[in-house]
């Protein structure tokens, strides 16, 4: 998969800041499976009442956001709270859950 990743120009890039790349591709993935998308403003909400406990991830496509991620550091290490994912991505990726089942 390393290999793949650099073949396809990915980087992540972390932080609040990444809101709006993280929010629209919440929200097409949530579209795309039929789910009503949460508010944007939940997310802000969560990040300002949480900033120390929040990490927002979005992965490139050399400048174009493909995946995002945000997860909650609370009682377990690392509590994924919600992710998104262009089209693209999806057409190499493995599909994967959290706790490897």
């Amino acid at each position: 998969m390393i290999r793949k990743a650099e073949k396809a120009d990915l980087h992540v890039r972390r932080g609040p800041e990444l809101l709006d790349e993280f929010y629209r591709l919440f929200a097409i993935n949530m579209r795309r499976l039929g789910t009503p998308v949460f508010p944007r403003s939940l997310f802000a909400n969560l990040i300002d009442e949480f900033a120390k406990q929040i990490d927002v991830l979005v992965v490139y496509a050399g400048q174009e956001p493909v995946a995002s991620a945000m997860s909650f550091f609370f009682v377990t290490p690392c509590t994924p709270i919600t992710s998104g994912a262009s089209r693209w991505l999806g057409t190499w990726l493995p599909t994967t859950s959290c706790g490897g089942s």
